[in-house]
């Protein structure tokens, strides 16, 4: 069994890894989730199989050449699910046996099908040919098929059961004719084996066919290569047949040769005369020798039609000629000579809010900055891509992690498996009275074991402080829970057991300084059978520079922000609103970006206003999205940022962060 397994190896050349962004449950179901490293070869599952080619080296169950079972799993690593399992729709009728199914390999039965008269059971009911589908209908010859599938009712030796022979006649029943038998063409050549084909499954080979220097009997006359030189260079240019000289009668043409404009596959790479004047490379046509003066453009060709782009598009020597390039084509505000670098398109201008979508929308020169899908800081991976801190080229999703309190590679934990315990629990610590003091950024390890016991631990925060409680159970069977309490040790903040079977993970936004509790026990199913070690890290910074001040619900009470701070503050329902007020320059871009969804719930919108009142701009996005966007100042002054909940959520109240930043 496992030679076999060992073997898949080869054939797989892909893993199944998952990635996260930003704040996400820690899904180390062994207790580390551990990806760091370089060694590929890593079996973290201890299935066998390597990360490299084990599609989900977190599932034990889930390697090369393991049994598929009906749970929605690729478990034998292959791209298929459930595949030969009776939840799986072998024939593609939309019915798999576990939908009742009766014949699952026959895209013709299955429930509801109509029963025809043809001796099965069509339609799954456990009767065949019930009703009257085989009324008027006999068995004339006798074969046990009636007329309704039998080509031919009155010869016993034709039915769809029967064997084909080569006599010229369908005895089968499937429109095919002496197939099978030496005298059907398999390969389509023209010639079957009676004929002579000495390879019916070859085209290329049958009698009378040219030889060519390929280890076959291309002929058919019992000699391979005969009358073919397959031994020196036809053309003298220092390369054979064999040598992979895709035309051994022409010089010029050879592996690695120079491209010409000569309608010759001069390198023998497949395609000709690309690299040339002559070669279309943009695919619109014409080539350089056609006439296209920018053969990297498909919109640019002689006979294009000119736009107001700054380009010769139609390659007449002449830019834009004809064309009214003052007016606003697309009526976004802003022409061609205001700088909007696409005038047909209304979401391209100067000062408009990039999204992830390959296009220019602000006309600065670079696409898709400030989203997701650009890599601020050049280390070949985006937040779309899983880069936890974009702005550190050290820190990626394939970086090593070392001992400096950072999750270097993104898997949602720092440090993991080389840091030293800060502290070790003191028993007894089973109330808050007993609570052990810990600090921020530490690692404290500690064990559970049976009859309730419970470990809890103190630690004081300043203000508005993000706090992230992650525990790890390196060794057994340890399936945890964490509680966050408020001063009182009983005012319950927020509550993990991941029920998934992962370790728990806390993230919370805790706007008042004071003392908190944290409290770590066994989840009493799965808690095992023994003392059981964690370790248990919390995590925490300061994250406001400029909290509100209530009340600041309008432009004449609104409270400062310095552009380039984060602003924070709490929304208490529907009604209410915080106004922050701010100072640009003229020329300044700024980005607004609010975590609220995330670290309270809170569904929240951002209103932009002057300083006159009026509306400049305001971003309410669908669902539980944050809201993001950034805004070109064109006039220097005062402005106004608003935060609210959306009014359409359940979800009107909660904690927020807004981040501002200045470009």
């Amino acid at each position: 069994m496992r030679a076999t397994l060992l073997s898949l190896l080869l054939l797989l050349l892909m893993g199944c890894e998952p990635q996260t962004i930003g704040f996400t449950d820690d899904d180390d179901a062994t207790g580390d989730d551990d990806d760091t490293g370089d060694d590929d070869d890593d079996d973290v599952d201890g299935d066998g199989f390597p990360a490299d080619v084990d599609c989900n080296d977190m599932n034990a169950d889930v390697y090369p050449g393991a049994t598929e079972t009906c749970d929605g799993v690729d478990e034998d690593c292959d791209g298929t699910i459930d595949e030969e399992t009776d939840c799986y729709d072998d024939d593609g009728d939309g019915e798999t046996e576990d939908d009742g199914d009766c014949d699952d390999g026959n895209p013709t039965v299955y429930p509801g099908a109509d029963e025809v008269c043809d001796g099965q059971d069509n339609d799954c009911n456990g009767q065949v040919d019930e009703g009257d589908v085989c009324e008027g209908s006999e068995d004339n010859d006798g074969d046990g098929y009636l007329p309704t599938v039998d080509c031919d009712d009155n010869d016993p030796a034709i039915n769809p059961g029967a064997t084909e022979h080569c006599d010229g006649v369908d005895e089968d029943c499937d429109d095919l004719i002496d197939e099978g038998t030496q005298c059907f063409d398999d390969d389509g050549d023209g010639v079957d084996e009676v004929g002579g084909d000495c390879d019916d499954a070859n085209p290329d080979t049958y009698p009378g066919a040219d030889e060519v220097c390929d280890g076959q009997d291309n002929d058919c006359d019992t000699e391979i290569d005969d009358g073919v030189d397959c031994s020196g260079d036809g053309d003298g240019d220092g390369f054979t047949t064999a040598e992979g000289d895709c035309n051994d009668s022409e010089a010029t043409v050879y592996p690695g040769a120079t491209e010409t404009c000569d309608g010759l596959d001069n390198n023998c790479s497949g395609d000709i005369d690309e690299g040339t004047n002559c070669y279309d490379d943009d695919g619109d046509g014409q080539s350089e020798d056609d006439g296209d003066c920018d053969d990297s453009n498909a919109d640019t060709f002689a006979g294009a039609v000119e736009i107001c782009d700054g380009l010769d598009n139609d390659c007449d020597t002449v830019a834009d000629e004809d064309i009214d390039c003052s007016g606003d084509g697309d009526g976004d505000g802003a022409t061609v000579n205001d700088g909007d670098c696409d005038d047909t398109d209304a979401t391209v201008f100067p000062g408009a809010t990039e999204i992830c979508n390959g296009i220019d929308e602000d006309c600065d020169g670079t696409t898709d900055e400030e989203t997701e899908c650009y890599d601020d800081d050049g280390d070949g991976v985006t937040e779309a891509d899983g880069d936890c801190d974009d702005g550190d080229a050290a820190i990626n999703p394939s970086a090593t992690e070392v001992t400096d309190s950072v999750d270097n590679d993104c898997d949602g934990q720092i440090d993991e498996n080389i840091a030293t315990c800060d502290f070790t629990e003191i028993e007894p610590n089973g109330t808050t009275v007993l609570a052990d003091d810990i600090d921020l950024n530490s690692l404290n390890c500690g064990e559970i074991g049976q009859g309730g016991d419970e470990d809890w631990y103190e630690l004081t925060l300043n203000a508005w402080t993000e706090l992230t409680i992650d525990i790890d159970t390196p060794v057994g069977p340890l399936d945890s829970t964490l509680t966050l309490y408020e001063s009182d040790g009983t005012t319950q903040i927020d509550f993990n057991d991941d029920t998934d079977g992962t370790d728990p993970y806390l993230n919370n936004l805790l706007p008042d300084a004071g003392t908190y509790y944290v409290k770590v026990e066994a989840f009493s199913i799965s808690a095992g059978g023994s003392d059981h070690d964690y370790e248990l890290w919390i995590f925490g910074y300061e994250t406001c520079d400029d909290p509100e001040v209530e009340p600041n619900g309008t432009t004449g009470l609104a409270d400062s922000l310095t552009a380039g701070d984060t602003a924070c503050g709490y929304v208490d329902g529907w009604l209410d609103s915080d106004y922050f007020v701010f100072t640009v320059f003229s020329g300044e871009f700024v980005t607004f970006d609010i975590d609220a969804n995330a670290i309270s719930g809170l569904e929240a919108q951002l209103t932009l206003w002057d300083s006159s009142g009026d509306e400049v701009y305001k971003d309410e996005p669908p669902g539980a999205a944050d809201p993001y966007f950034t805004w070109f100042f064109a006039t220097s002054g005062t402005y106004y940022i608003e935060v609210e909940s959306d009014n359409i959520a359940s979800n009107t109240s909660g904690n927020y962060l807004l981040y501002t930043t200045v470009f």
